[in-house]
């Protein structure tokens, strides 16, 4: 359970805020569907370290701005939410859409990221494995994309069917529109110009069945940034942190340890 859940004002935005557990800050910035709730991979970190959720801006309770969309905005935002933290360089976990914003983070304000974690980041295009057309998909098709195993799968609330919440299932709607400033027409906004920049120890966590962002990207980022290694997670798909919990938090502590 959340230690404290709060609007914290950071620059131009009030932001969502929750933090899980006590000592060494962890921000995590999640996925495309929003920021976890009480989930077990943030439960698991969260005992040894000071999980550190924003919700991005137009997501949760954050203020919405569409003009965020543009990645400059995205790395300036997280250097002034860091300066309201009182931690100017931490350790960094991006899942999906967090991903892309932690790799960016990490390229343009290298001295903002001590280490790094890119589990399935987007942020990417390449031609000969182009990123599906993912966030307008629903039901059993969203989760043959999202899960390595679909009979078992989860789905977003946005995804499945109507939640009996209809608040979460608002939340849920606006979660996807948001997304879409920075993931739509294509999830590329020129970081392949600048991943070279990232000086973090990067681990670089992969599903080993990842049909968003397929093994050419994996190796596209390995290539890219030079103190870089790669652990794939078995029997997951893009979103590795829900389908594995366990393994995916011990690959991330161990890392860091």
């Amino acid at each position: 359970m959340a230690t404290t859940a709060q609007l914290t004002r950071v620059g131009r935005y009030d932001v969502e805020i929750e933090q899980y557990g006590s000592g060494e800050p962890l921000l995590y910035l999640h996925d495309f569907d929003g920021p976890p709730k009480d989930a077990p991979y943030i439960e698991a970190l969260a005992k040894s370290r000071r999980v550190i959720v924003p919700a991005h801006p137009g997501f949760g309770r954050s203020t919405e701005d569409r003009a965020i969309h543009d990645m400059l905005n995205v790395v300036v935002f997280y250097q002034e939410l860091l300066e309201a933290l009182g931690t100017p360089a931490v350790d960094v976990v991006g899942h999906s859409l967090g991903g892309m914003f932690a790799a960016e983070l990490a390229s343009v304000s290298p001295g903002s990221v001590r280490r790094l974690v890119l589990a399935a980041p987007l942020g990417l295009w390449l031609d000969a494995a182009p990123v599906p057309d993912f966030l307008p998909s629903g039901g059993n098709a969203l989760a043959r994309l999202l899960w390595a195993d679909a009979s078992t799968a989860v789905l977003p609330a946005s995804g499945g069917p109507t939640p009996a919440d209809a608040e979460a299932a608002a939340e849920h709607t606006a979660n996807i529109a948001a997304s879409t400033n920075y993931l739509w027409p294509l999830p590329e906004r020129g970081l392949r110009y600048r991943l070279h920049r990232v000086a973090a120890p990067t681990l670089l966590l992969w599903g080993d069945s990842d049909r968003i962002v397929g093994p050419e990207y994996r190796e596209a980022f390995h290539a890219a940034i030079k103190d870089s290694q790669v652990e794939i997670i078995a029997d997951a798909g893009h979103l590795a942190p829900r389908e594995q919990p366990a393994a995916f938090a011990q690959a991330v502590l161990d890392f860091l340890a």
